[in-house]
Parts: C-alpha cells; structure tokens; sequence
C-alpha cells in the first residue's frame, strides 16, 4: 500500500494472476494493469 496526498494506493495479485491497483481519491477506482505474476 503507497499513501500520498490523501490517496490511497493498493498494488495486489488478482485470482487470474494479473496485477491490480486499486486507489482511494473521495471514493474507490481500480484496473487491471494485466501482466503475468
């Protein structure tokens, strides 16, 4: 987990194997940045 300027940033390994990001700025976002971990 990264924390700057009032936003949260999580960086974790999805079921299928990929790479997530999930961010806090007034309300949870996130992607699928893919790749293979």
């Amino acid at each position: 987990a990264y924390y700057a300027a009032s936003q949260n940033h999580v960086y974790a390994r999805g079921t299928t194997a990929t790479l997530w990001h999930w961010w806090y700025t007034d309300t949870w976002n996130s992607a699928n940045l893919g790749g293979t971990l």
